[in-house]
């Protein structure tokens, strides 16, 4: 399994369990937004490293060009989901940036794992 696909995939395990953290806390409508907000963060963290990791065996320039390419597409990309989901979720929005945010700790956790 490729580093891009296994984070994708803890991401959304992350957002799943914030998920259930929310529905414990706040219901059905606050699981929602955060496992819409844990999905958000996988996808748009996976689509990053395959823009900038997708191609094989190319210059480094090359490889330097995707990379600050799909780091720019990547925050579109979220200003355009955050917008979506404050209008979305409206007042559930704190469940989904929570759960955002605590995808991204897997980037930490991702250092320590050997391939």
């Amino acid at each position: 399994m490729s580093l891009a696909t296994r984070l994708a995939w803890y991401q959304l395990l992350v957002g799943m369990v914030a998920a259930g953290v929310w529905w414990g806390l706040n219901g059905r409508a606050a699981a929602v937004a955060a496992l819409a907000g844990g999905a958000a963060s996988a996808l748009i963290s996976f689509y990053t490293a395959l823009k900038a990791l997708g191609r094989k065996r190319q210059s480094p320039g090359a490889m330097l060009s995707d990379f600050y390419r799909a780091q720019a597409w990547k925050y579109v990309l979220a200003g355009v989901v955050f917008v979506s989901a404050i209008k979305i979720f409206g007042n559930q929005f704190l469940p989904f940036i929570t759960a955002y945010l605590a995808t991204l700790s897997i980037y930490w956790f991702s250092l320590l794992w050997k391939e």
